[in-house]
């Protein structure tokens, strides 16, 4: 839509696709969110101003998925740390977003935009198709889905990629490649559970991006793009850091089970 906007159309800098605007946006406001129980009053308001202005932007990008997997992170962010200022943050959105819809009529916008068509239906069923013509070892890297599908206009559009991670990942590599890029991300969830520790901010961004690359991802062994961004960085970084069961002590205080410098006179 010639309406839709992304950060190169805003400044003229930074990525072309709507999309992935929405995601880049999306990850800075699951990192003020994560950071505003934490933080000093003036850093509260900076933070409240970032989160603002990306979500405003995000609406401006119209990426219906970035959107609904940003919701979706903050509800579990919010229900797993339990913190007071996360439902403060949520009664300021909903009283600011009503706000917005009533004096700038937004539902009209938003309900044209759910109502908009939507292609990936489409293109996931001829992914699967393409997957079970090539079931083992997949289309190879490299290989293009060339997969053409009506555009509502009486025309034909043709797309290279089936838009979604997994599919992608199956369709390129066949069942082997598949299975072992589940894996992959099986092994991360496993560790967590036997650590019985506490989710990290890179669990939440690894599980935002790959429900954005859910419906418009392509495979993640391509240069360095969005995939890079919102799925290899938190992937590694979640892999190597994770969230201590315990906060650190204080300067001069004793860690849990830790002798104090006086017990041990």
């Amino acid at each position: 839509s010639a309406t839709r906007h992304s950060l190169r159309s805003l400044n003229g800098l930074g990525d072309g696709n709507p999309i992935n605007s929405a995601i880049y946006l999306g990850v800075t406001t699951l990192a003020a969110w994560w950071l505003f129980p934490g933080a000093t009053k003036p850093a509260r308001c900076c933070l409240l101003c970032v989160m603002a202005i990306s979500v405003v932007l995000m609406l401006m990008t119209q990426s219906r998925g970035p959107l609904g997997a940003l919701m979706l992170v903050l509800v579990l962010l919010s229900l797993q740390r339990r913190s007071r200022s996360d439902w403060i943050l949520w009664g300021l959105a909903i009283v600011v977003g009503g706000f917005a819809i009533w004096q700038l009529d937004l539902l009209t916008a938003i309900t044209n935009r759910i109502d908009a068509p939507n292609y990936r239906m489409a293109i996931w069923t001829s992914a699967i198709g393409l997957i079970r013509d090539h079931l083992l070892f997949g289309q190879g890297l490299g290989s293009s889905a060339d997969i053409a599908f009506a555009d509502g206009s009486g025309g034909t559009a043709l797309v290279s990629h089936t838009h979604s991670i997994f599919l992608e990942t199956f369709r390129i590599g066949g069942l082997i490649g598949g299975f072992l890029f589940v894996a992959m991300l099986g092994r991360l969830v496993m560790a967590r559970i036997r650590s019985r520790q506490r989710p990290s901010f890179f669990d939440f961004w690894l599980v935002f991006g790959l429900l954005c690359l859910c419906s418009n991802g392509r495979h993640p062994m391509i240069r360095p793009s969005v995939e890079w961004f919102a799925f290899w960085i938190p992937f590694y970084l979640a892999s190597q850091f994770s969230t201590p069961d315990e906060a650190p002590a204080a300067v001069g205080q004793p860690r849990p089970g830790e002798i104090s410098p006086q017990g041990r006179r």
